[in-house]
């Protein structure tokens, strides 16, 4: 009976102990997946800027020196978030120093294939200072203002049309394995496009007939709502003032040579 009445109370100590050991799971009902901490992370150090920026001022630092502190900051929480949410093909994590490298160094294949190579490196540095002036100075605050609304914010490059833009993607989109614009809600990009400047098709059909023009103009898309090149192809007729002439086809030979035929045989002879 001491034997069997040992082994009871082991039993129930045995038990007890793995009740202990084991975490009891949530109602599924009222159960939040926790917030990753690399992304928790990453959006704490997107604010370390705006810090670096309070903290020099408060010391009485000059302006210069925290200014300079800000951008490293920016620049740097920019790379390591970007390169946290980024991932390569197999799955792993971009890299901060991937994402630096692929913003400042210059790739023949990719930065104007087709160009010669002293226009293409114009273009480069004329997108790294995009990226440094414009961007960067707004990206601690914009990113921070995206987080609560899971989204994040990061500069692409449109090398091959001669422009740049700020994307801002859906980080619940990107966790259901969409990428590249089925990813993205706004974005605000200059570059160039083409755009049809004649009649305008019958309604419901939005649109319009060729001829066509290619334009460097700032514009708005909305990926998720198929709104591209805002407002020039939703208000083409309203903006009409502002953008390029469409340039006159050449006569073709047809209608040079027309005629009698003598004439065409004298432009027969001067070919």
């Amino acid at each position: 009976m001491r034997n069997s009445s040992r082994k009871a109370d082991s039993g129930r100590r045995n038990c007890k102990l793995h009740e202990l050991a084991t975490p009891k799971t949530p109602d599924r009902r009222t159960y939040t997946p926790p917030v990753m901490i690399p992304n928790a992370l990453a959006a704490c150090v997107a604010g370390t800027g705006a810090v670096c920026t309070v903290g020099a001022t408060a010391v009485g630092a000059p302006f210069k020196v925290a200014l300079a502190s800000y951008m490293t900051a920016s620049v740097a929480s920019y790379c390591l978030r970007r390169g946290i949410l980024h991932r390569w093909p197999n799955g792993k994590p971009l890299g901060a120093a991937e994402v630096l490298r692929r913003h400042i160094q210059y790739e023949d294949e990719w930065h104007m294939p087709n160009k010669p190579v002293l226009q293409g490196r114009l273009w480069h540095l004329a997108h790294i200072g995009a990226w440094i002036l414009f961007f960067q100075p707004i990206y601690p605050i914009l990113e921070m203002a995206l987080y609560p609304w899971d989204l994040a914010a990061f500069w692409f490059y449109y090398p091959s049309a001669h422009g740049a833009g700020l994307v801002i993607d859906s980080r619940e989109l990107r966790r259901r394995g969409k990428r590249g614009s089925r990813a993205q809600v706004f974005r605000l990009d200059w570059h160039r496009f083409e755009l049809n400047v004649g009649k305008a098709y019958p309604p419901p059909n939005t649109g319009r007939h060729p001829p066509s023009i290619l334009c460097n103009l700032p514009h708005v898309d909305l990926p998720q709502r198929s709104v591209r090149h805002w407002p020039w192809r939703q208000h083409t007729g309203r903006l009409m003032q502002l953008l390029p002439q469409p340039c006159t086809p050449a006569p073709s030979a047809s209608t040079t040579n027309q005629g009698t035929g003598r004439e065409a045989a004298g432009v027969a002879a001067l070919q």
